[in-house]
């Protein structure tokens, strides 16, 4: 089993050591709630560093601070892509490209500098695997656990205006936002106990039945799309927006509700909860799939 240790988040609905805001109207934001990264990196590094990387880097100090990782691994399916961006232009409008805008440009940037601020030396990967990347990462993750090591594990994303009007995606509500855990194979302590992480085969509106046919009853599931397509209502990304490794949100809501005493949910109070299914569309025939409960 994996244990969910610690958690911290930078959404649209939330930011450092807040509580998700679920009761809200989010739509229509494409920035997250940036902290005030002064309090955790550096000026003359922070300068440096790309939206999405200032996210992934101030989660991971907060989450490091409470239990030193061994290992690292990030999900993202667009990388630095403000970054990127900005590379291809400079490599169109001019021929003296500086090494230091690729670098900052690529995917595993976020875990790179996550390792190189806390000192990591350890194993250290990043998954992109579109709408399934952080899904990819927790999978990683729980084999490490099953290893015994320490795992700081997370899902990153940053939302670019030119990419999404290059896509035709400009109407979505596309947003962005980093999602990471402290986890390991230590029960004790820990806030939440993810027993699986897979990929279920299914068409749109067939999910419940799905997990049925599995046999996996579950108290709740928390339906939502990681690209846009899908406009069913009460979805965990109507809360967080559409990105395509949002599932680490999902599953960041899923442990809030497994705390509450008193969960509520798309406007409705539920009963006791103890089994929950994160299930993140990200195409019509396929989802991941998450089961998170109480330790």
């Amino acid at each position: 089993m994996m244990y969910i240790h610690g958690i911290e988040g930078i959404t649209r609905a939330q930011s450092i050591g807040e509580k998700i805001d679920s009761g809200s109207d989010h739509k229509g934001k494409k920035q997250a709630s940036y902290p005030d990264y002064g309090d955790f990196i550096p000026a003359r590094i922070k300068r440096r560093m790309g939206i999405g990387v200032r996210m992934g880097v101030t989660c991971a100090k907060i989450l490091g601070e409470q239990e030193s990782p061994k290992s690292v691994v990030v999900g993202t399916g667009m990388g630095c892509i403000i970054e990127s961006v900005k590379f291809m232009y400079d490599v169109k409008e001019t021929t003296a490209v500086s090494p230091t805008s690729f670098i900052q440009s690529v995917h595993n940037t976020v875990a790179g500098q996550i390792a190189i601020n806390m000192s990591n030396t350890g194993y250290n990967m990043t998954f992109s695997h579109g709408g399934f990347s952080f899904e990819s990462a927790l999978k990683d993750a729980q084999l490490l656990c099953e290893e015994g090591q320490t795992v700081l594990v997370g899902g990153v994303e940053e939302y670019s205006e030119a990419y999404a009007d290059f896509e035709g995606m400009g109407d979505a509500d596309l947003s962005e936002g980093v999602s990471f855990f402290n986890v390991s194979n230590k029960a004790e302590g820990a806030r939440a106990m993810v027993s699986t992480v897979d990929h279920l085969a299914c068409k749109v509106g067939d999910e419940e039945d799905a997990l049925k046919e599995l046999g996996l009853g579950v108290s709740l599931i928390l339906q939502g799309v990681s690209v846009p397509g899908d406009c069913r209502e009460n979805m965990y990304s109507d809360i967080c927006g559409i990105y395509m490794s949002n599932a680490a949100f999902g599953l960041h809501l899923a442990c809030e509700l497994l705390d509450s005493e008193a969960p509520v949910y798309g406007g409705k109070s539920l009963d006791s909860l103890d089994l929950i299914a994160v299930v993140n569309r990200f195409n019509e025939r396929d989802c991941g799939l998450i089961i998170v409960g109480r330790t």
